[in-house]
């Protein structure tokens, strides 16, 4: 069983209701923001509120503040928090976060994970789904959370003291965006020219051009149908064709 199979065996089998309970405790030690094995992945939406928090452009935050690659398997790109020359997350300072008022995604729920569960049986997959049909489920992360254990939450106490549920809409027109691309996309890039031209396409699509003073899915689902236009030009299906 390959890693990604066994993650996803212990998401599906640490599942947690509402009234379920988990312990953890923050004590603002910073320990979780510094020298992790994996770097905090950031959405599309999490640039936009950081943008709007730091009054600069979504790129000058990437620029500034962020690292970005394409994913192996996605050939989708994936946009991280730089770390500091010691490890530690770019807006971290004194221990504390610096940016803490925004709503980072990962950094929010931390210590839970999350997976998006299709619950409409008539649909084929999450991008063709209306929110309604989508469902968040939370799991505790396999990792010993640092910060401690003393106090007791139930998943519901812990998404309401947090807010969380106040962003699923944003939050799940990015993980529709994400799984409408993988889809009708990536099997089709098969030469790296070909994956080079799309992840440059998609990057300014779904991370840069965007303006804060706007409305964040409207402008999602724009550059979304304008991605997939620009995919039915001749220019691009010529690419496409192109097996060298």
């Amino acid at each position: 069983m390959d890693d990604q199979l066994k993650r996803d065996e212990y998401y599906m089998n640490h599942i947690l209701e509402d009234s379920d309970t988990f312990k953890f405790s923050c004590s603002a030690c910073g320990k979780c923001c510094r020298k992790r094995e994996e770097p905090i992945i950031l959405t599309s939406a999490d640039i936009f509120r950081l943008a709007k928090y730091l009054k600069k452009s979504c790129g000058d935050v990437i620029l500034e503040k962020c690292d970005f690659y394409l994913g192996k398997m996605s050939n989708l790109p994936v946009v991280v928090l730089k770390e500091k020359l010691n490890g530690s997350c770019v807006f971290l300072h004194h221990n504390e976060c610096s940016v803490h008022d925004v709503f980072l995604t990962n950094c929010r729920i931390y210590p839970l994970g999350r997976m998006m569960e299709l619950m409409n049986p008539n649909k084929e997959s999450i991008d063709e789904a209306d929110d309604k049909d989508l469902k968040f489920s939370y799991f505790i992360q396999p990792v010993e959370a640092p910060c401690g254990t003393d106090k007791t939450w139930t998943l519901k106490e812990y998404l309401d003291k947090f807010h969380v549920k106040d962003y699923d809409s944003e939050s799940k027109a990015w993980t529709k965006a994400i799984s409408h691309l993988a889809t009708k996309y990536t099997q089709k890039l098969k030469t790296e020219p070909q994956k080079d031209a799309f992840g440059k396409l998609a990057f300014l699509m779904m991370y840069i051009r965007f303006d804060t003073s706007g409305n964040y899915v409207e402008q999602l689902r724009e550059n979304i149908d304008e991605i997939d236009r620009v995919m039915n030009t001749k220019e691009w299906q010529d690419i496409l064709r192109d097996k060298k």
